[in-house]
């Protein structure tokens, strides 16, 4: 499950809206928005491309890509 609320900050932190990063991702932005919310999984590569479109860290992308269970 992705943490929403982190996801959310690192692409606004990253100069982004959902349209843009939308984009940047290569989807649309309606299935953008139900990924973000977590209605729809990322796929791994969708994953990795949003940790390089970030510029996110190791930890940050733990923080939103697993779920509290996996990372205890």
């Amino acid at each position: 499950m992705v943490n929403t609320n982190k996801l959310k900050a690192a692409i606004y932190a990253g100069g982004y809206n959902i349209k843009q990063f939308a984009k940047e991702l290569g989807i649309d932005y309606n299935l953008c928005s139900k990924k973000i919310c977590g209605r729809v999984g990322f796929t791994m590569e969708q994953a990795i491309k949003t940790c390089s479109i970030l510029h996110l860290t190791q930890e940050d992308a733990q923080d939103i890509f697993l779920s509290k269970r996996f990372t205890e």
